[in-house]
Order: C-alpha cells, then sequence, then structure tokens
C-alpha cells in the first residue's frame, strides 16, 4: 500500500472533523472514486481499446484475476494525497480527503486481493503438467 514515509511526510492528521456539513460525503466519495470508479473507468477503456482493435484482451487471463488486477489499480498512491490536500486547500475536508484514500486504498487492496485469491490460475505452457512418462 502506501510507503510508510509518504503517509507521514504528507500530513495526515488522525483527527478530522466529521461534524462539518457533507464531510461524510467528502469522505464517502473519495472511497468509492477509488474503489469503483478508477476499477470501472480502466474495464471501459480497455473495452473500448480492445473494440478499436487497438488492444486485445489477454486469452489466458480469468476475468475475475483482471477484474482483480483493476480493482488493485485503485490503491492511493502519495499523489492521491497531494491532490486531496490541494482540491480543499484551507478547508475543514482536505483531512477528511485524506482518510477517504486511505480508507479507500485499504479496501482497494483487500478487495482485489481477494479477487486474485479466489480467481483460476493462469494455463501456460510454463504451468501445465508436463506428458506422463513411462
Amino acid at each position: 500500500m502506501l510507503p510508510l514515509f509518504a503517509f507521514t511526510t504528507a500530513g495526515v492528521p488522525v483527527v478530522a472533523d466529521f461534524d462539518a456539513p457533507d464531510a461524510w460525503r467528502v469522505l464517502i466519495g473519495t472511497a468509492l472514486a477509488l474503489v469503483i470508479g478508477k476499477p470501472l473507468g480502466m474495464i471501459l477503456a480497455t473495452w473500448i481499446a480492445a473494440r478499436a482493435r487497438i488492444g486485445i484482451f489477454p486469452a489466458d487471463a480469468a476475468p475475475l484475476a483482471f477484474l482483480g488486477a483493476t480493482v488493485l489499480c485503485g490503491i492511493g498512491d502519495p499523489l492521491s494525497l497531494l491532490l486531496a490536500d490541494e482540491a480543499f486547500s484551507g478547508s475543514v475536508y482536505a483531512a477528511v480527503a485524506k482518510i477517504g484514500v486511505l480508507s479507500g486504498s485499504a479496501m482497494a487492496a483487500v478487495l482485489g486481493s481477494l479477487a486474485l485469491t479466489f480467481s483460476p490460475a493462469p494455463v501456460t505452457d510454463a504451468n501445465a503438467r508436463p506428458p506422463l512418462v513411462v
């Protein structure tokens, strides 16, 4: 997930003002954007590229593995924390948005890892069974 240095240097406060109007909307919107929005955009872009014949789907990847990989891309990086701070600079919502990035990243990590864990392994020549020699 996020490196420890990025977390500490980003100045993420432990306490945020959730009593501010619409604070919960900022938190949930930020977290869901990473967990749902980012993977949905990647899936849509991949589908458009395949339909336009400028890209192809990997034949040996299971759909659940592809979904898991896109959900893992929802893990926010230090730039996400910086953008949250810049988008709400000088307001109480900056801390709420940063907590949303951290919670969305944690959810994306868990959901993506679960999807990859339960997806079937791709069948390739490298992991296919060798023929039985008698």
